[in-house]
């Protein structure tokens, strides 16, 4: 069944059949707009059918992140955490994708059991704030204030997850 077939019964139940009253109200769905709906109509059905013209394996062609790098960059610098985020895709192609991003640092004295020291999580707004982009740098920037006391062995974890795909990529290094 086609997605016109789908969306016309959906359209006559929320518009009805018969002769109505119309209120005028916009919050009102039986006062819906029906020519903006049978246009959003044409364009789902136009886009449907552009879609058929590709094959089934068009996710190969697509790019997203497939690997996450902690940048050399990073360090500890007056008090301060600053990590260096770089995202490739399955190419090895250094790219730009937005997502949620976690950073995690953790205490390394006792390799054995590792500690959470503190964590940083930016939503999809938040992380494209940390975006630097021109054409000799494309990175994530995050400029952390660290703990007041803070052991010397540190490890730092970032947490990737694609706002395209929704998969989650993650990189440890230590500091």
């Amino acid at each position: 069944m086609s997605l016109k077939h789908t969306i016309l019964p959906l359209l006559l139940l929320l518009v009805g059949c018969g002769p109505g009253k119309q209120t005028g109200d916009s919050a009102n769905p039986e006062a819906m707009d029906v020519a903006a709906l049978l246009q959003k109509n044409r364009e789902l059905s136009a886009q449907v059918d552009a879609l058929r013209g590709f094959s089934n394996d068009r996710e190969v062609y697509l790019v997203f992140p497939a690997r996450i790098e902690i940048g050399r960059y990073t360090r500890i610098e007056d008090d301060r955490l600053i990590v260096y985020l770089n995202l490739f895709d399955k190419e090895g192609e250094k790219i730009k994708a937005y997502g949620a991003i976690r950073l995690t640092l953790q205490d390394l004295t006792d390799p054995e059991n590792p500690r959470e020291i503190k964590r940083w999580e930016y939503d999809l707004a938040a992380s494209h704030d940390h975006w630097l982009g021109s054409p000799l740098t494309s990175h994530f920037r995050f400029m952390l204030d660290l703990p007041k006391q803070y052991p010397r062995a540190m490890c730092v974890i970032a947490r990737f997850t694609d706002v395209l795909t929704g998969k989650t990529i993650t990189a440890q290094d230590k500091l």
